[in-house]
Parts: C-alpha cells; sequence; structure tokens
C-alpha cells in the first residue's frame, strides 16, 4: 500500500457539500450510514423527506461545508497500522505515559491504513478543550455489578476533541460509509474514559446509537490512533519511512540517516553539553546496549530498537566503569528558531 494519503477519499470529503446541495442521489450512492448507527425510524418519523426539506437540507450543508473547510485548513497525518506491531503493549503504556496528551495542530486529518482487513479510516479531529462546554456522563458500575452513569470528571491531562470518521473498504473503494455526526471525547494518555459524546445540535446528533458496540469500537479505535499519532511524533525511531507521514502544513522535517561519530582522545574526567534541538532532522541512537571499555555515565530513558525490528523500552540507568573515568551530562534544550 503506498505511503501517500488516499487522494479520492479526500476529495469525496471536501466536495460532500456541493454534492448534497447539487446532485443528491450520486451524495446518497458514494456516503452511506451502516444499519444500526441511527435510529432511522425516530428520524424519518421526526425529519420527514430531509433531503428535500430546504430548511434542514441547509442545515446539513453547512455541517458538511465546516468538515471540508477543516479538512482543507488541516495538518495531514497518514501512518500504516502495522506500525503498532514494532512495541510490545507494555512498552507502549511506557512510553506513552511520558507523553503529555496533545494535538500537534488544532485541526488535523489523521488517516490510518489497515493492510490486513484491506481498510481505510480517516478522522477530521479538532481540539475543542478551551471551548467545550456539556454535561459528559460516563459508565461506572456500582456495588451490585450493575452499570450507572456519572457525571464525568477530566484528569489534568485531559484534552476534549471532536471527531468526524470515514471508512472505506478495498471491497467497495466506491463506497464511504461515515459516522454521520461528529462525535465528541475526552482524550487522555493516563486514563481509558470509554466515554463519548455526539452534538445535539447537528442534523444527526440526537439520533445516534450510542450504545452499540459498533460505535464503542470505534471511539475505542479513535482514542487508540490519536496516541499513536502522538508516540510516532514523539518517539520516531518507532516508525520508517513508511510508517507515517503527512503534508504539509507540518513543522516535522524528515528524519535523517543516524550516523554514528566517534571520540578520540577524552580526557578521563569530562563534562558534556548535548544540544537537543527539537527542530532538527535528526534521529536517535541505537547502540548494542553494552557498556564494556566505556566511562560510567548515566543513560536516560530511550526506545532500543531490536534486531527483530521491535522497539523495547529503556529505563534510566547508570553503567559503565568508573575505574575508566565518569562522563557528566548537561542538555541544553533548544525551541523554535
Amino acid at each position: 500500500m503506498t505511503g501517500e494519503l488516499d487522494n479520492k477519499l479526500l476529495q469525496k470529503i471536501i466536495h460532500a457539500p456541493s454534492l448534497w446541495d447539487k446532485d443528491y442521489p450520486k451524495f446518497e450512492k458514494t456516503f452511506n450510514i451502516p444499519n444500526g448507527w441511527i435510529d432511522r425510524e425516530r428520524f424519518l418519523k421526526d425529519m420527514g423527506d430531509f433531503a428535500h426539506s430546504k430548511s434542514l437540507h441547509n442545515k446539513y450543508k453547512k455541517e458538511l461545508l465546516d468538515i471540508s473547510v477543516g479538512v482543507q485548513q488541516s495538518a495531514k497525518f497518514k501512518f500504516n497500522n502495522d506500525v503498532t506491531e514494532s512495541i510490545e503493549a507494555k512498552d507502549f503504556g511506557t512510553v506513552l505515559s511520558s507523553v503529555d496528551t496533545y494535538l500537534p495542530f488544532e485541526k488535523i486529518y489523521l488517516e490510518v491504513r489497515d493492510d490486513d482487513i484491506n481498510l481505510t479510516t480517516s478522522y477530521l479531529i479538532e481540539d475543542i478543550t478551551n471551548t467545550a462546554n456539556f454535561d459528559l456522563k460516563v459508565p461506572k458500575k456500582n456495588f451490585f455489578g450493575k452499570t450507572k452513569y456519572v457525571t464525568f470528571v477530566p484528569t489534568d491531562d485531559t484534552i476534549f476533541v471532536k471527531v468526524s470518521c470515514y471508512f472505506v473498504s478495498d471491497e467497495s473503494p466506491d463506497n464511504v460509509a461515515i459516522v454521520p455526526t461528529p462525535i465528541i471525547m475526552p482524550v487522555s494518555n493516563t486514563t481509558n474514559f470509554y466515554s463519548y459524546h455526539t452534538d445535539a445540535d447537528c442534523l444527526f446528533g440526537a439520533y445516534l446509537n450510542g450504545d452499540t458496540k459498533q460505535l464503542s469500537d470505534i471511539g475505542g479505535l479513535i482514542v487508540s490512533n490519536i496516541r499513536w499519532l502522538q508516540v510516532l511524533l514523539s518517539y520516531p525511531s518507532l516508525a520508517n519511512t513508511n510508517s507515517i507521514s503527512g503534508r504539509k502544513p507540518i513543522p516535522y522535517n524528515k528524519l535523517g540517516k543516524f550516523k554514528a561519530s566517534s571520540m578520540y582522545s577524552l580526557p578521563k574526567w569530562e563534562h558534556k553539553v548535548l544540544e537537543v534541538d527539537m527542530y532538527s532532522n535528526g534521529s536517535s541512537g541505537v547502540g548494542n546496549g553494552s557498556a564494556r571499555g566505556k566511562r560510567f555515565h548515566a543513560v536516560r530513558k530511550h526506545l532500543r530498537r531490536l534486531a527483530s525490528g521491535k522497539s523495547i523500552f529503556v529505563k534510566p540507568h547508570f553503567r559503565g566503569d568508573k575505574k575508566l573515568g565518569v562522563i557528566n551530562k548537561d542538555y541544553l534544550i533548544k525551541g523554535d528558531k
């Protein structure tokens, strides 16, 4: 599968408002809501022939237009799902806990390709943390095992996102399955909330069957993919050039090849200042893990790529032989120039 974004899917999302407005039969053929995702009976009873109702027609056109503009203005990212096999779940959890929850931009378009099931999923994700205002409830089991919904209490690292979802299978590439209304949900790298909310002001917002397993799985998939994007951007050594890609505007340069360097005739006692340029195209080093013949020094936490291709998380530790000397390090973190 190519590392490029699915341009046909992009164009369909961008031109959806025009199709809805001028060629509804083609819109209906291109975009479909899978069975069970909305309460169709109640929706049709309340809305009637919404496609030909001028007020409802214009309302949904406005929603589609907002998504279209958002996609065009967003930073765009893609990764292949096979990158999730590059690290064990336990190590991924450790790495994730070291990353503050964030979106790299206010709006991003994220595409995830899964070659195992021949499926492409894409999302327009908007950070609405500063504007979110709703009464979110989360499920909680009581002493007797019954589930009740209680008021949501966010953790300090929680962000709120609004997400529009699209799915395309290789079996029917001309058809796009959609969640017809944006999903609003909390995302945290330290806590699983298992909850989401729809915007009641949207045309389909009040008719989404939120308790279905399919939609719950989609909610979990969204959180998982946002977490993976954060980790891949924070630890690019996990990804090769075919695993994660993007389109401008993206302030992340392509990774350069790691070049080993050696220093000779160093004094036994030494002090180093290491410049870590957050905007350079450098790559993290890959070593053999051996400390034989090296002076005593501290090793910061990092990811180590194994010969198998998988990565493991290495905790901070000390290594080396004090008899050969001691190396002390400071780190100078460079920001935007």
